[in-house]
């Protein structure tokens, strides 16, 4: 047993003097061969100055001193860009035309004119008033029923056999002045006169019924007239221009 471990100690020494001469240049050797020399880079360290620590002077105190860092002022917004457009010029002022003084309504006096029955007598009484330089305000037309007679007569018989004996009849009670409808709305009547006056009227009727004609009726008739009218306006002590009108009166201003 003591052999065997002496022969593996020996065994052991002789692999590590193989290994030694095998590999010469590691650094644990206690030799190197004088043609081999390991070297390390340079540092970084070699090729900076040498640093120097600054030593505070007597003057200052061994605490340390705050700085205050001023914050950075921000720029100013940038201006608004001007949009390059042509302004145009300043327009020059307009002078109003002066106004003529017209005279207030309360200064002004109205007159109406007329009636004038036909329009070519309205035409002709504007174009005086115009060349006369008054100021025409309003034209007024108005429409009456104007009463043109009274007609007396009998009602229609029904047919002209009927009319021609009542015709007769009135001829023999010795009355005149009659004539029969033959057209219209009142055909086969007996039309007895076309008074003005009613008070003649009624004196016909009277007589008629007296003669025994109780059936004898009235009717008025009438026609539609049309009235114009003019409206001027003048101021005061000015009425000496419408001396030309007959017809004419004061009214309000409109």
């Amino acid at each position: 047993m003591r052999r065997l471990a002496l022969t593996l100690l020996l065994i052991n020494l002789l692999f590590l003097l193989w290994q030694l001469e095998q590999f010469p240049w590691l650094t644990w050797l206690p030799w190197q061969p004088t043609d081999f020399k390991l070297t390390s880079p340079p540092s970084l360290n070699s090729q900076l100055p040498p640093l120097k620590i600054a030593q505070p002077s007597e003057n200052q105190t061994s605490a340390p001193q705050l700085v205050t860092l001023e914050k950075p002022k921000s720029p100013p917004p940038p201006s608004p860009l001007k949009t390059l457009i042509p302004q145009e010029p300043p327009a020059k002022p307009i002078n109003p035309i002066p106004k003529m003084a017209v005279p207030s309504q309360t200064e002004l006096s109205c007159f109406q004119i007329g009636p004038f029955a036909k329009d070519s007598e309205l035409a002709v009484a504007k174009t005086q008033l115009r060349t006369k330089s008054l100021q025409i305000e309003k034209e007024q037309t108005t429409e009456e029923q104007q009463l043109t007679g009274i007609w007396v007569y009998i009602p229609p018989t029904g047919s002209s056999e009927a009319a021609r004996q009542k015709a007769k009849q009135l001829s023999a009670d010795g009355i005149k002045e009659f004539g029969i409808v033959t057209s219209g709305e009142f055909d086969h009547a007996i039309s007895l006169g076309l008074y003005s006056k009613p008070v003649n009227a009624e004196l016909r009727v009277t007589e008629l019924k007296s003669k025994g004609h109780p059936e004898v009726t009235v009717q008025e008739r009438h026609k539609t007239t049309t009235h114009h009218w003019i409206i001027v306006s003048l101021p005061p002590g000015k009425e000496d221009l419408l001396s030309a009108f007959a017809q004419k009166k004061s009214i309000d201003c409109p």
